[in-house]
């Protein structure tokens, strides 16, 4: 297996997340500096955007361009039910059941043409071509990158959620390495309290 050649931290995600649990992941992520003995790095995947677009991004920001490209995905999400959902109106005569991300989803996708998804597509690999290019390059050629999924705070049964997962748009915590054709390594919070609580 090849060695990590540095550790990214991008601010663009943690920016929004809460404090003190970025802090504490924060610990955990130079708690693998010191093991790896690798660099650590804060890095805006925005700046750096903005300061080397790629060709055809016609001056619009990271968030401008990819947002509505992956918003394009819910295409699929909501027409490879198609079948399902007539089998149930025919059977129930009404609208199946589904969750609230999902209902998200399809309301999304029925507004969504195929020609909108396939350019949404297109889009998406100009950004995975253009992090390959611009982030994943030098000393960050085979970097571990550190993201959260979400803040975690108490979810009651009988109240609704008013959390966002994931909480941001675009290319999310859960889309990064899918995009990038990456691995993925998902380590639960309490593992990361403890770390870096008690690590001497």
């Amino acid at each position: 297996m090849k060695r990590f050649s540095s550790i990214i931290w991008p601010t663009d995600f943690w920016g929004i997340m809460d404090q003190r649990q970025a802090e504490l992941a924060k610990k955990f992520a130079q708690l693998i500096e010191r093991e790896l003995a690798v660099p650590f790095e804060s890095l805006s995947f925005e700046e750096i955007w903005a300061d080397a677009p790629p060709p055809g991004a016609n001056g619009q920001s990271l968030p401008d361009f990819i947002n509505p490209a992956t918003a394009a995905l819910a295409y699929d999400v909501y027409h490879n039910c198609d079948e399902f959902r007539a089998k149930h109106w025919e059977m129930f005569n009404h609208a199946p059941y589904t969750t609230i991300p999902n209902e998200r989803l399809w309301a999304i996708g029925k507004k969504i043409s195929e020609d909108e998804r396939d350019a949404g597509f297109a889009q998406i690999e100009v950004y995975r071509r253009w992090f390959t290019d611009n982030i994943l390059t030098g000393k960050h050629a085979n970097a571990l990158t550190i993201l959260p999924l979400e803040t975690m705070t108490p979810r009651y049964r009988d109240e609704p959620p008013t959390f966002k997962r994931p909480p941001q748009d675009g290319i999310n915590a859960l889309s990064l390495a899918p995009v990038l054709h990456s691995p993925i390594l998902a380590v639960p919070s309490k593992t990361i309290f403890n770390l870096a609580v008690n690590y001497n």
